[in-house]
């Protein structure tokens, strides 16, 4: 049984406020060089410690040292990859939001009078027979109209490409409301 509270669907992905992942990229690129200058510095007061620290012991410390430094500064080296894979993600999502805005929008108004449901499934207010009556001079070529443009745009809603989503919407127009 799936979780319907995890489900993403068009008004979750909406309400998504991406600055949070901004703010973690400045902060990533912050701390990069108090990393490095820890492990740094570190390495350097364990590298200094022969006069006082003699000995097996002392020698096995000072080479530890080193391995905490290289290994430390193994891990900035990843860390210095996540701030530009974070932001390249995040921009991908604003798009993509602005994009399903933008088909929202279109949607909406739309002649066709549609509406979106929270997954996407654009849906007609009216039915294939209100619409050919009202365009009672071409009435078949209306309902078809109709029917394109509800499985074009409820493809876009849905982040699909035109024709690929391999499920479309019902093509039977439902009244609703």
């Amino acid at each position: 049984m799936t979780d319907k509270s995890a489900n993403i669907t068009i008004p979750v992905v909406l309400s998504w406020i991406l600055n949070h992942l901004d703010d973690a990229v400045r902060q990533l690129r912050a701390a990069i060089p108090l990393i490095e200058a820890e492990f740094t510095a570190a390495d350097s007061e364990y590298a200094r410690s022969g006069e006082f620290f003699k000995g097996p012991a002392g020698n096995a410390a000072r080479e530890r040292s080193g391995t905490e430094k290289s290994d430390g500064l193994a891990t900035v080296d990843v860390i210095e990859l996540l701030p530009d894979m974070v932001s390249e993600i995040n921009e991908t999502f604003r798009s993509e939001i602005s994009k399903i805005r933008s088909v929202l929008e279109d949607v909406s108004s739309s002649k066709w009078d549609l509406f979106s449901d929270s997954n996407g499934n654009v849906q007609s207010r009216k039915s294939n027979w209100e619409t050919s009556k009202e365009h009672w001079w071409n009435p078949g070529r209306a309902a078809n109209r109709l029917e394109h443009t509800h499985r074009v745009q409820s493809d876009q809603a849905a982040g699909r490409r035109c024709g690929q989503s391999g499920r479309l919407p019902a093509v039977g127009v439902r009244r609703t409301g």
